[in-house]
């Protein structure tokens, strides 16, 4: 029998986003109860309940988003119905925290002031940091911004990134928040944790928390950055498989969560090309998203050893879905003839290598290049595949590296992959540079070790 589940601000966006997730989950979604005056209604063939009580009498479990003036009559409801609460209402007080924890010595509660797993990462993080940075040594500052609708400020969520810290440096937050600065306030106070809170637009949820050491910033301001721990939530969609949150440990990132190398190269070059003739093809690459050599050969049974086979396969994947595998690069020998460092005089390394990424060109010309090379190769072999055409993707370069600046970097040369490279350039442990310390000058190709993820991403065919 199927878990019947209550929704408690069903109305609201958070609520409506529950009810969509119940239903994927294959649990019976037995209706709920509204914000009074909300213009939103609950869902078509659903009954809206009178009051929590009523909600709670049809449920198995109540999934509650309202907000805190409910959450000491919710508390008293559910303790007395005997049936399990899922709170994740953000500015709880004191009082409304201690009627959560009375009603679990009666009744099963999940309570989280975000139930987004890159914030519950983001908290444990906080903790282990104020207990690795003193605050006689380190002041720590919690910046968040929230969409313009949002009532409460500070949100619960940037409440538990202080309180997490406080944690871990052994205090309370009560006794060291600072929340809200303005005019003439003085000095800081040594250990205290401030508190900023920005509103405005439709921002799902950003919160950053900074640790500025008070030694650092007597040197020079601009080769020192405070440690920071970032979260940012692009789509609301924060429980079961919809998750959509990520949590970044950096040591001062620029642009939309990019590195300042990927900032800069994002800059410079807004869009990047891959050929899709050369790793996979079709319309299910949004769901799939973009293999690397390395994986195309495991899917069609060859093992990569670094041999330079000069041959084309299609390889079926079902259901409609087919890539192209052209397991060849640089024979032995020129190849050979440009390897140094740890690659010298193994080819097979290299191309293991370049079999572990997926390439994208920065610039058109080497684009058109590399096409017209594929061409003349294809009409030149007796093993080339003539049902799948070439075909290419322009894709968002920022919102490409947003996913996968952590796995990309960059090389000054053409680097051998496929057709690519002539047998006069070098190629080392140099070649492939991370992107993050990317500063200027022109890139021949940009390499993302591993699977690329299209989903959600802007791209043009």
């Amino acid at each position: 029998m199927a878990m019947r589940i209550g929704i408690a601000g069903i109305t609201g966006r958070m609520g409506q986003l529950l009810a969509e997730e119940v239903k994927t989950a294959g649990a019976e979604l037995v209706g709920g109860i509204g914000r009074s005056g909300s213009v939103t209604r609950v869902p078509a063939n659903l009954p809206s309940f009178a009051d929590i009580i009523a909600l709670a009498g049809a449920s198995d479990v109540v999934v509650d988003f309202t907000n805190a003036a409910t959450a000491r009559s919710h508390a008293a409801a559910l303790a007395t119905a005997g049936k399990a609460w899922v709170l994740g209402t953000s500015g709880l007080s004191d009082t409304d925290e201690a009627a959560v924890a009375e009603a679990a010595r009666r009744i099963p509660v999940v309570y989280a002031a975000n139930f987004s797993a890159g914030v519950n990462l983001v908290l444990a993080l906080a903790e282990r940091m104020g207990a690795a940075l003193p605050a006689d040594s380190y002041d720590a500052e919690i910046v968040e911004m929230h969409h313009r609708q949002k009532v409460d400020a500070p949100s619960g969520t940037a409440v538990g990134m202080g309180r997490a810290v406080a944690k871990g440096r052994g205090v309370a937050l009560s006794d060291v928040m600072e929340s809200g600065r303005d005019g003439h306030t003085g000095a800081r106070k040594t250990g205290t944790i401030g508190f900023a809170a920005l509103r405005g637009g439709q921002v799902v949820g950003e919160h950053t928390l900074i640790f500025a050491g008070h030694r650092a910033h007597r040197a020079d301001p601009s080769c020192v950055r405070p440690s920071r721990l970032r979260h940012r939530r692009r789509a609301r969609r924060t429980l079961g498989g919809g998750a959509a949150a990520g949590a970044l440990l950096d040591d001062g990132c620029a642009g939309d969560g990019l590195s300042d190398g990927a900032a800069r190269f994002a800059a410079r070059y807004p869009c990047v090309w891959h050929v899709i003739e050369a790793d996979s093809a079709g319309d299910w690459l949004a769901t799939m998203g973009l293999l690397p050599a390395t994986d195309l050969y495991r899917l069609a049974g060859i093992s990569d050893d670094g041999v330079n086979r000069n041959d084309f396969r299609r390889l079926d994947l079902g259901h409609g879905r087919a890539a192209m595998l052209r397991p060849q690069l640089m024979a032995d020998r020129p190849l050979a003839a440009t390897l140094g460092g740890s690659f010298t005089g193994r080819p097979d390394l290299w191309r293991r290598l370049i079999n572990a990424h997926v390439f994208f060109w920065p610039e058109p010309r080497r684009r058109d290049a590399f096409i017209r090379a594929c061409g003349r190769s294809r009409a030149a072999s007796r093993t080339a595949p003539s049902l799948l055409a070439p075909g290419v993707l322009a894709i968002d370069t920022a919102a490409l590296l947003s996913r996968h600046s952590g796995d990309a970097f960059y090389a000054r040369i053409n680097t051998g992959a496929a057709l690519r490279g002539g047998a006069r350039v070098r190629r080392d442990d140099m070649t492939f540079a991370p992107l993050a310390s990317y500063r200027s000058g022109p890139v021949a190709e940009l390499a993302i070790r591993g699977l690329v993820v299209l989903r959600g991403l802007r791209i043009t065919y």
